[in-house]
């Protein structure tokens, strides 16, 4: 327990060391002084990323507290917040964002089992932790939604924002896939993100009604359907790749004593706020969007 408990300080203490190092670029920049601010941004990035890697895969101890571990990752949102400073820093905090939420949603050393009739109170600390993390990102995203002109899209919120890496059929050379998350991680940019192949469009799969138990029968709505895919009534579908943190929760079970230890699964929605504020979004900024192409398409032919 002494050694879990001297990792969590540890990496409270290398936050606390980064939001330093933030502030001091910061003012560096403001004066002119660092020539190199897109690199060592990019360094303090892969600090931060490196951090959460370590702390949600790291197995704790069965006796160190569920507050001891939500300190530790209290301590990201120092350094997280203060990347707003910076250039195109509401992006970069809202990423560090989506990755803490990563992090969170696959912690391993969280005690995720409570007793029912104490669990509305038990629970309460990751509650609060989960709702802290929205409201971060949804003061970003309305930030950058203000700024856009409500022409941000925020593609990039989606996909795939996995820290922990294991060898699987999708990849073989764990140490090449780590290299590459690491690099999508220090992006400072949507445009950087995109060139690395960091947004993705959603994909789809389809199969005939009724094979599967986790595929999903069509929408309703013609307009959500595809005009090329034929007997579209005869199929079910499901998502490709995963929407990542945006929809992940935290899983924990209560136990019922009266009814022989019986596990209840429960789940938190993490950034439900956040996800319904950039679904919101969208169905603001479509018909805009729609608008103005309509409007340069027009002064163009005119002309």
């Amino acid at each position: 327990m002494a050694s879990h408990k001297k990792f969590l300080q540890e990496i409270t203490e290398a936050n606390e060391t980064v939001t330093t190092e933030i502030d001091e670029l910061v003012t560096k920049i403001n004066n002119g002084l660092d020539e190199n601010a897109p690199d060592t941004t990019k360094f303090i990035l892969l600090k931060l990323h490196s951090s959460l890697i370590r702390i949600c895969e790291h197995r704790g101890h069965p006796r160190t507290s569920n507050k001891a571990i939500l300190d530790a990752y209290y301590s990201f949102f120092g350094p997280i917040k203060t990347l707003s400073k910076l250039p195109s820093g509401d992006f970069l905090t809202a990423r560090m964002l989506v990755y803490l939420t990563e992090a969170i949603s696959t912690e391993c050393a969280l005690q995720k089992v409570y007793i029912k009739s104490k669990a509305r109170v038990t629970t309460v600390p990751l509650y609060e932790f989960c709702t802290t993390l929205d409201d971060a990102l949804l003061e970003r995203l309305r930030i950058i939604w203000t700024a856009s002109d409500k022409r941000e899209d925020f593609c990039w919120i989606f996909g795939n924002y996995s820290l922990i890496c294991h060898s699987s059929d999708e990849f073989s050379n764990v140490e090449e896939e780590k290299g590459r998350r690491s690099e999508l991680a220090q992006t400072l940019t949507p445009g950087e993100l995109a060139a690395l192949g960091g947004i993705m469009k959603r994909s789809y799969l389809f199969t005939e009604r009724g094979k599967k138990e986790d595929w999903r029968p069509l929408p309703d709505d013609p307009q959500d359907r595809s005009m090329g895919v034929l007997n579209q009534d005869k199929l079910m579908f499901k998502q490709a790749e995963t929407d990542g943190p945006i929809r992940d929760g935290i899983e924990f079970h209560t136990v019922d004593d009266n009814q022989n230890d019986e596990k209840v699964w429960r789940r938190i929605d993490i950034l439900r706020r956040s996800r319904q504020f950039i679904l919101d979004s969208r169905h603001i900024n479509v018909p805009i969007l729609t608008e103005k192409s309509y409007r340069l398409a027009k002064r163009a032919l005119s002309e």
